[in-house]
């Protein structure tokens, strides 16, 4: 829902990418973080942090 109010929220991508790992969804946290890394270069012309990026690795790896 607060994604719906401003999609430029990087914390709260990442949130749901950790949460998607969680559950071992990582088809939704690869969505997610592609969703993020796009509303940021379009919105805001800047890449997902380097936190972001990691917390994403973190779960595709994630066996």
């Amino acid at each position: 829902k607060i994604l719906s109010i401003d999609n430029t929220r990087e914390d709260i991508h990442r949130e749901l990418i950790l949460l998607y790992g969680k559950i071992g969804n990582r088809p939704a946290a690869a969505r997610q973080y592609c969703d993020c890394e796009r509303i940021l270069k379009e919105e805001l012309g800047i890449s997902p942090s380097p936190t972001t990026t990691d917390a994403f690795r973190h779960v595709v790896a994630a066996r």
